[in-house]
């Protein structure tokens, strides 16, 4: 007899517990979703325009990355940034890259050390098939060597001698 008490008034309280989580919970789930709308479909605002019923598709964005001499640049890492998300992918073999599911609009940036890119960024959206951008190498100090003799008219060398180069 008391088990089949314990039984009722546990089951009894499980139910109302599980009700109880599922109120509580749903305020959470909703707060980490900022673009829900919770309109119903074909609804109708304050301002008598049609609330529009269908979910923005996702787009893919990917494009090649060439050196100027048209030669595929592998390794380039490439930024993506969409509706608050930064995303980073790397050319392959190729010089291509390539993600997908990305809503509203996305700035793409590449970035390799040594190198500049033309365009330096590109505003894409689901309309928009390629982004490819052009390398070229970014020479800093480091990357020139520079040598050889300074001589006087006769052709003898001269020791000593200090060049500046700008």
């Amino acid at each position: 007899m008391l088990d089949k008490i314990l039984m009722k008034f546990s089951f009894k309280n499980l139910k109302i517990l599980i009700a109880v989580l599922m109120i509580l919970t749903v305020p959470f789930l909703l707060a980490g979703c900022e673009n829900i709308n919770l309109t119903t479909v074909g609804e109708v605002t304050e301002d008598d325009e049609e609330i529009d019923d269908e979910e923005p598709e996702d787009f893919t964005v990917g494009g090649t990355i060439v050196t100027t001499e048209g030669e595929p640049l592998v390794g380039v890492e490439v930024d993506i940034e969409c509706d608050e998300l930064d995303i980073t992918t790397t050319t392959d073999l190729e010089g291509q890259y390539e993600s997908s599911g990305h809503y509203g609009e996305a700035e793409i940036t590449p970035q390799k050390d040594d190198f500049d890119f033309s365009p330096g960024s590109i505003k894409a959206s689901n309309d928009r098939e390629n982004a490819d951008f052009e390398a070229s190498p970014h020479y800093t100090e480091e990357s020139f060597t520079v040598g050889g003799t300074i001589v006087t008219t006769e052709g003898e060398p001269l020791v000593g001698v200090e060049v500046d180069i700008e």
